[in-house]
């Protein structure tokens, strides 16, 4: 069975929220696009920029 990976960027935060507390929102919005049976969250701190 093919296993698919949801990646979803979070912008600027707002002052005073966490990192870690936008995460639960986050794993509502990929069960939006997706069938979900199974979740493994990460946070990541910092820039990114494309290969």
């Amino acid at each position: 069975m093919p296993s698919y990976r949801v990646t979803l960027a979070i912008g600027a935060l707002a002052i005073g929220i966490s990192p870690g507390s936008v995460l639960p929102a986050a794993k509502d919005a990929g069960r939006e696009l997706a069938v979900v049976e199974a979740a493994d969250l990460m946070g990541a701190v910092g820039a990114r920029t494309a290969p």
